[in-house]
């Protein structure tokens, strides 16, 4: 009967080195697969944020066109003041 026990204690160690090297085997690909997580989210904040600007720069273009057509329309008032001014002389 003590043979049994010694070899029972003995294969149970030998799964405890097993499972402790199966978890130091997974910590590393848990850490290599963060590390790639990070790394994709990164890029897409890089990415987001050169979006960003762009559409920044795209609003004020447009900002700049619906000035541009505010001046057109003050000088078509002007314009058209001027004609009939020149008509009803």
């Amino acid at each position: 009967m003590a043979d049994v026990v010694g070899t029972l204690t003995i294969e149970m160690a030998a799964n405890i080195a097993r499972l402790t090297e199966d978890f130091a085997t997974a910590k590393a690909e848990v850490g290599k697969s963060v590390g790639e997580i990070k790394s994709v989210v990164e890029e897409m904040r890089s990415h987001i944020q050169d979006n960003l600007a762009q559409v920044g720069e795209t609003l004020k273009m447009v900002q700049v066109g619906e000035t541009l057509k505010m001046v057109q329309g003050a000088f078509v008032a002007i314009g058209a003041a001027v004609v009939v001014k020149l008509v009803v002389a």
